[in-house]
């Protein structure tokens, strides 16, 4: 979903629904909609607390505050929720 990155970062707020079907597949957007869904339960201080305890954070942070979050790092560490490993992404 890089155009949809590529559009919106930088801004402070998720744009309205609706916003990015013409830039997302089906797929993507049904993906999107599950992140939403489930994200939605908690407050912006507890996802930074999640992800802060991540291993792709963690990777990244150990380079330094400016190093990037790879693709490969968050695709190897969220493969396990996707294989039914884990149940939740804490």
């Amino acid at each position: 979903m890089p155009a949809v990155y590529n559009r919106y970062s930088g801004i402070k707020a998720i744009p309205p629904i609706g916003t990015f079907e013409s830039v997302l597949s089906h797929a993507d957007r049904e993906h999107v909609d599950f992140v939403i869904n489930e994200s939605k339960k908690y407050s912006t201080h507890k996802l930074v607390e999640i992800t802060h305890h991540q291993g792709p954070w963690n990777e990244a942070i150990i380079k330094g505050w400016s190093s990037i979050i790879t693709n490969e790092s968050i695709l190897k560490y969220y493969q396990k929720y996707l294989k039914g490993q884990k149940n939740e992404l804490r």
